[in-house]
């Protein structure tokens, strides 16, 4: 858990020394412990390259900030409650970026780089899949079968050009996932900048069962747990500095 909140740290800590192409706005939320109020800060650096995504000017970034003004990640609680309260924005999701160890129906196995993303967060970024579906709200969900997303790249590698989708599947940590649909060529996830790019998204739901340091683990429910990164949209019309004195009022309600 050390390592993974860890590269976390490193992983915003590299967004923010990179002054490349700026596309949106970062709020950044500071969250200390012993702090009585909260201070957002507006950062006009680069958080994602996604020149394909449509309306990409209206995404905002949301990172926690420490009292020693370290940039981290944000809880899985946390998230939920500026999901609940904010009114500036009109989406928010969450994601994290692990490595799984995955076997496909060949018996191939191998270590994945994979986004863990909410239900929503497709549906967000307003994107469409190159082939099938993306993950959508209902995936997320405890009683939703257990299902992904794979890049085009490892749909080619490991299925061929032939891909019918209604009989893949391949095994994460041991546990059948269904592969919904395929994202599109031009989308290589909100973290490619950490390394190799993403090949495969799963639910949030998923996390404990796809990924062996997280099962039996009360993760999501842990708000010191700030392991996760957020991106939102702004509503049309919103200006950043409404979108922090929004955030300042949820912060300070879901601590009262």
């Amino acid at each position: 858990m050390k390592t993974l909140l860890a590269d976390v740290r490193i992983a915003v800590r590299s967004y923010l020394k990179t002054p490349l192409v700026v596309i949106g706005v970062t709020v950044s939320l500071a969250l200390g412990v012993g702090t009585a109020a909260t201070v957002l800060n507006l950062v006009d650096v680069l958080l994602f390259r996604l020149p394909d995504v449509p309306e990409s000017h209206e995404l905002v970034g949301i990172y926690s900030r420490t009292p020693d003004d370290a940039y981290i990640g944000t809880s899985f609680l946390d998230f939920r409650d500026f999901q609940q309260r904010s009114q500036s924005l009109t989406g928010l999701a969450a994601y994290i970026r692990v490595a799984v160890h995955v076997e496909s129906t060949t018996g191939t196995r191998e270590q994945v780089q994979a986004e863990i993303v909410t239900g929503n967060y497709f549906e967000l970024l307003r994107l469409r899949a190159s082939r099938g579906r993306l993950l959508m709200p209902k995936d997320d969900v405890v009683s939703a079968p257990p299902v992904a997303v794979v890049s085009p790249d490892f749909a080619r590698e490991h299925f061929g050009e032939d891909l019918e989708l209604g009989d893949r599947s391949l095994r994460i940590n041991g546990v059948s996932f269904a592969i919904a649909g395929v994202a599109p060529e031009s989308f290589s996830g909100l973290t490619k900048d950490w390394g190799p790019a993403p090949h495969l998204w799963v639910p949030v739901v998923h996390l404990p069962s796809a990924v062996s340091i997280f099962a039996n683990r009360p993760f999501l429910e842990a708000r010191e747990a700030r392991s996760f990164l957020l991106v939102g949209r702004l509503r049309p019309g919103v200006e950043a500095s409404s979108a922090q004195a929004d955030f300042d009022r949820c912060h300070s309600t879901a601590r009262s």
